[in-house]
């Protein structure tokens, strides 16, 4: 019966890697046709420099280029907010790539409760596999848009530089694009783009604000779409809006200092019953058994493991504080 079910679980975790290797091979036949297409085709000017590839916000974000998989997959919101967070993240995979990975790695974590005839554990250890990339997505984008923050005080000065030097609003943008690094180049540079093949710069600008969730940002554009609406000094506006924001940092930094202690009690108070229970299993390993072994142990010892993380969701939320 062992050798049944080890067979099994091979025969579908290669079942599995084979459905990866195809998605992934569909894709590069896709993207090879593209750029053979492409490449057919003479490089026009453009009015403005960007590092950006105008051909991009042209075609629509693929969702998958596997027929099979574009029949689950459908096109409903699910599908449209998933490829937002994939885009937001800065992750050149499709919807079908992203959901297969998910399933791959959902299926890793159900192989230790068969190996061990633990089928109870099948779906816990599932959903925290499934959700693993969607946190890695997640991550991806805090870490994109904190760094987008803060470069933007610095974008916005810039900008308002080259406008007191006489160039053009749209100029002034491409300047950004052209001296930054990381995702302040990528998204001034795509509104760029996006003007280049014939979009409004008032689009351009509040799809800007679409992609990156920064309130900092959406204050800046704010200002530029009344600023074309009313007029006024430009620059001048740039400049304190700079200012604003440079000082919403300092404080946001000040709470963050203010906040310290309480978020490190959450951390150690988190952690503190997994500790002990480590250290109480390597002093007297028959200490644990009991909760491992009976259903009123195994229920015990889950209702505390719910109770430690809604503790360390409260406690977190409650040195959070919106500046």
């Amino acid at each position: 019966m062992e050798s049944l079910t080890i067979v099994i679980t091979a025969l579908v975790g290669f079942a599995v890697a084979s459905l990866v290797l195809a998605v992934t091979a569909d894709r590069q036949r896709d993207r090879a046709a593209v750029l053979a297409r492409i490449s057919q085709y003479p490089r026009t000017s453009v009015s403005l420099v960007s590092d950006y590839n105008p051909a991009s916000v042209l075609r629509e974000r693929p969702k998958t280029g596997n027929p099979f998989l574009r029949l689950f997959i459908g096109s409903g919101n699910y599908a449209q907010a998933v490829s937002e967070e994939l885009l937001t993240a800065n992750l050149d995979w499709d919807l079908g790539e992203y959901l297969t990975i998910r399933a791959v790695i959902a299926f890793v974590f159900i192989l230790p409760s068969l190996v061990v005839r633990m089928p109870i554990l099948a779906l816990p250890l599932a959903v925290v596999g499934f959700q693993l990339p969607r946190m890695y997505v997640h991550r991806r984008q805090n870490n994109r848009l904190s760094e987008f923050d803060d470069r933007l005080v610095d974008a916005l000065t810039l900008m308002a530089n080259a406008l007191k030097s006489g160039s053009s609003f749209l100029q002034a943008i491409s300047t950004v694009s052209q001296e930054f690094e990381g995702p302040i180049r990528d998204e001034f540079g795509r509104v760029v783009a996006e003007i280049n093949v014939g979009t409004s710069v008032d689009s351009a600008l509040e799809n800007l604000v679409k992609r990156v969730h920064s309130y900092d940002l959406f204050l800046a554009v704010t200002a530029m779409l009344v600023q074309r609406q009313t007029g006024g000094n430009l620059s001048e506006i740039l400049d304190q809006i700079a200012n604003t924001i440079r000082e919403r940092m300092r404080l946001l930094r000040q709470v963050r200092v203010l906040t310290a202690q309480e978020r490190m009690s959450a951390m150690v108070i988190g952690a503190l019953p997994i500790c002990l229970l480590i250290v109480f299993t390597l002093i007297n390993p028959q200490y644990p058994r009991p909760f491992f072994e009976t259903y009123t142990g195994r229920l015990v010892l889950g209702a505390a493991f719910g109770f430690e993380i809604i503790g360390f969701v409260v406690l977190n939320r409650m040195a959070k504080l919106d500046v």
